[in-house]
């Protein structure tokens, strides 16, 4: 079994980690997580560092991403007020819970290229299905873009971050990765209930054996 990895109440966030991250620095962000990553293996034993291949990650986007737009696709016959109408859910409306989740990627990709947002993202520009798609989709293009930049070892690093609230974090990247990811089914499948509360079409399968199977 994969070991957990602690949240270490007691670091300090690293310059690389307190000041704006720049991709073209990616050898020395190596060598930093690298050297964060054989500290946690020494402390925590090596299963938690055999997690994920460079194309496991992609692929995992990859799925990610097409269920996204099946989702959106589906999502584009509904009506305004269906789209904002509180239907009792965690975040009440359709449209609510999406930017929940556009932001919840905003946050992580934010905490991975050096930066710690203290809240979410402002929204209120976002206001339809076309616009939450736009920028859903200049997420997906950052955060693929991290993903390409790190490489094989880099998915294996720890990133150090701060939450909202300041306190330092730090987690294993392909952690932080699936976690985005299963955060975004268990949403879909809370605006595929709210669809079929509104009466409308459901959208075609999201599960992860028929992206496998097309």
């Amino acid at each position: 079994m994969l070991a957990d990895t602690p949240r270490t109440r007691d670091r300090r966030l690293s310059p690389a980690a307190a000041r704006p991250f720049d991709l073209n620095r990616t050898q020395s962000f190596r060598r930093e997580t690298e050297c964060v990553r054989k500290d946690f293996k020494r402390h925590h034993g090596i299963g938690y560092a055999l997690g994920m291949t460079l194309q496991a990650a992609r692929s995992l986007l990859d799925y990610h991403y097409w269920a996204r737009d099946r989702l959106l696709d589906a999502l584009e016959a509904l009506t305004p007020d269906q789209f904002r109408q509180d239907l009792g859910s965690n975040f009440g409306s359709v449209r609510s819970t999406l930017l929940h989740v556009v932001s919840a990627e905003w946050v992580w990709c934010s905490r991975w290229l050096g930066e710690s947002p203290s809240c979410h993202l402002d929204a209120a520009d976002l206001k339809t299905v076309r616009d939450i798609r736009a920028r859903w989709v200049e997420e997906e293009a950052r955060i693929r873009g991290v993903v390409d930049q790190l490489g094989p070892q880099g998915v294996l690093g720890v990133i150090q971050y701060a939450h909202f609230d300041g306190e330092p974090q730090s987690s294993v990247f392909w952690h932080m990765l699936q976690h985005v990811v299963n955060h975004a089914s268990f949403h879909r499948g809370q605006v595929t209930t709210m669809l079929r509360q509104l009466g409308a079409r459901p959208p075609q399968s999201q599960d992860m054996i028929a992206y496998y199977r097309q």
